[in-house]
């Protein structure tokens, strides 16, 4: 389809109006340009602050171990031998081990059971042996004539897979080409060995492996499973494995030797080299954000670009606060010892933070406690009586806070006074009495019978408490029954109820119903605190909400004054916290607003398109209509020239 020539600019008129319209348009989208340009360098200030927050949130990684005391809670555990010849044992230690040193002597390892069955001329050439085995109880192997030495072995194997394994290898030992022998070895350590039985048939006992139908044969046994037989500062133990976490809190011991006499001297201890790597995280990640904040906030040469982030208002706070934190002195931390640099973190002239290892590790020997008071966030009660301070979380600032009790917490307890001379007297039909243990979501039942004493009844329910698992005491009071709850507070209630195998006709042991103790009540700094128990947590929307304390005592009123001590680590992680946090911190509100920014810039830009498209269509119809009007009126102009042309010569004839 070819193009009308009014619509081809200037081939009537002469006037290059397409090239009109595209620069009238170019200069109108000029504020659309200048929009996409702001959204191109918005999008690249979002990008480096995602470098800003890495760097940052590393950064309060590695602070929080300082604050939290972690960095300074590492174990380490060492061996050396004392006497004899081997080193019986190697260890590690978790954060909850205590430092201590310990004598391990070692009588004999734990072993694996094995057996091995007698010889049989041929691993591949059918036994002629039916039946079914069982191997450690499991589920019954079926053997048949034509299976050989080697699919016995296979059998076996199989069965030591999936979900429930047998824990038995099979292998078959070869001697020569007509010696070969079946062995089992047990997948467990200790005495406990395996367990072999032939169910039905003799395959087992034919084999060498059983001199009956579950008896092992002792000539059967290559090796028997043995448990670790050994000492710990003299006192006898035994373990059914070579690796024992049960010994010594928070230690692994592997048990490596055993030697008769023989001493090896464990030692655990703090560990100064994981605190040590604990601080060099902080220096590190602290001085890749002033590396950052130094490249931003440089000024750029004549000629070259700036910083993506140079002037931004959020790394200028950054570069003030962050060495002025550091440098703080901590009130509560040792007079001298009250700042990192006395620690040996300190500020270089060049910005950066350097560790004096010699003296970290000094004071690390020497004064754990006092670097714990610089830089964790501690707690402490005082002037109380049975005051004793829980937690706080981070928000709670540093300060003295003032804590008044007006409900002492008191724990669930009933005492009966049903019984008559202390005896149950009922009909002859036996009764029911069940008892629940809120504290545990567990229930005990016993059967009363007529002329059971108070001492018969309260034995009978604290048998059934151990048996179900109820945290609950019953004893006899002078010929009543008492029940207790260990536990203080509404949550521990005990709840009693009967059921009459006749008639409930005499008084009964405890009347039936709910008996809750009663949660702690108060104030902490003069706010309203919530009870559970004998703990008082600060209630929500308060200025130290989440401060718990326990109170144990027994008089209401002004019980002392609760203390939170920020130190270094403290106080750094709090600051970066402020600034990363994922909805309210500082810098994810700088990128939510650069974010909407963007949003709200491109939907103007496209607007602004929409609306140029408008103007141009507009342009090139009243352009075409021109050309159009010209076109017709120069046809005119031809036709009424041509009229005058012919007239004038048929005058002139």
């Amino acid at each position: 389809m070819s193009t009308p020539t009014s619509s081809v600019s200037g081939l009537v008129s002469g006037i290059q109006w397409r090239d009109l319209i595209d620069q009238i348009i170019t200069a109108e989208s000029a504020p659309a340009t200048q929009a996409r340009a702001k959204v191109t360098a918005n999008n690249s200030k979002l990008t480096t602050y995602k470098t800003y927050r890495t760097l940052l949130e590393t950064l309060r990684t590695s602070v929080k171990k300082l604050r939290d005391g972690s960095a300074f809670d590492g174990m380490t555990a060492s061996a050396v031998i004392t006497s004899g010849i081997k080193q019986l044992a190697t260890a590690s230690a978790g954060p909850t081990a205590q430092a201590g040193s310990y004598t391990v002597q070692v009588t004999s390892l734990a072993a694996q059971q094995k057996l091995m069955g007698t010889t049989q001329a041929s691993s591949t050439t059918a036994l002629g042996l039916s039946g079914q085995i069982s191997v450690n109880g499991g589920a019954a192997i079926t053997i048949s004539a034509t299976d050989t030495l080697s699919d016995i072995r296979d059998r076996i194997s199989v069965a030591n897979t999936g979900a429930s394994p047998s824990k038995v290898t099979a292998s078959v030992l070869s001697i020569g080409a007509s010696s070969n022998r079946l062995v089992l070895t047990s997948d467990t350590l200790g005495s406990t060995g395996m367990t072999l039985s032939d169910v039905s048939g003799n395959v087992l006992q034919t084999l060498g492996l059983l001199s009956a139908p579950s008896t092992i044969a002792p000539a059967a046994v290559v090796q028997a499973g043995t448990d670790a037989v050994f000492s710990i500062n003299g006192v006898p133990l035994t373990r059914t494995s070579n690796t024992v976490t049960d010994a010594l809190a928070g230690v692994t011991l592997q048990l490596t030797a055993a030697e008769l006499g023989a001493v090896t001297t464990l030692t655990v201890d703090r560990s100064g080299s994981s605190a040590k790597s604990a601080m060099t995280a902080v220096t590190d990640a602290y001085n890749a954000v002033a590396a950052f904040l130094k490249e931003q906030g440089t000024p750029p040469a004549d000629t070259a670009t700036k910083p993506v982030l140079y002037g931004e208002s959020l790394l200028r706070i950054a570069r003030g606060s962050l060495p002025s934190t550091l440098q703080r002195f901590i009130g509560g931390a040792a007079i001298d010892l009250n700042s990192a640099g006395l620690a040996g973190l300190s500020l270089q002239a060049d910005g950066k933070l350097a560790l004096d290892s010699a003296k970290f590790d000094a004071l690390f020997s020497g004064r754990l406690a006092d670097l714990r008071s610089l830089f964790q966030q501690q707690g402490s009660t005082t002037t109380g009586v049975g005051l004793t301070y829980l937690a706080a979380p981070m928000s709670v600032s540093d300060g003295t806070y003032p804590v008044t009790i007006t409900t002492l917490a008191t724990r669930a307890t009933v005492t009966g006074a049903g019984l008559a001379g202390g005896i149950f007297s009922d009909d002859a039909t036996p009764d029911t009495m069940t008892v629940t243990d809120a504290a545990t979501a567990k229930t005990a039942t016993i059967t009363l019978t007529d002329g059971m004493t108070s001492t018969q009844i309260a034995a009978a329910l604290t048998a059934a408490f151990t048996a179900a698992g109820l945290g609950l005491t019953a004893t006899d009071s002078g010929g009543q029954v008492t029940l207790d709850q260990p536990l203080y507070g509404s949550s521990g209630s005990i709840t009693v109820a009967y059921t009459a195998g006749g008639t409930l006709s005499g008084t009964l042991p405890i009347a039936a119903g709910v008996y809750a103790g009663v949660d702690v009540a108060g104030t902490i700094n003069g706010e309203a605190a919530t009870g559970a128990g004998q703990s008082l947590v600060s209630a929500v929307g308060t200025t130290v909400a989440g401060l718990s304390l326990l109170y144990s005592g027994t008089t209401l009123g002004a019980a002392g004054t609760a203390t939170i001590s920020l130190g270094t680590g403290a106080l750094l992680e709090r600051m970066l916290d402020d600034m990363v946090q994922s909805t309210t911190g500082v810098l994810s509100k700088r990128e939510s607003s650069l974010t909407e920014q963007m949003t709200t810039l491109n939907k103007r830009a496209d607007a602004i398109d929409a609306r140029l498209e408008r103007r141009r269509a507009s342009l090139t119809k009243q352009y075409v209509n021109m050309e159009i009007a010209i076109s017709k009126l120069q046809n005119s102009s031809s036709s009424l020239l041509a009229t005058i042309n012919n007239v004038n010569s048929f005058n002139n004839a």
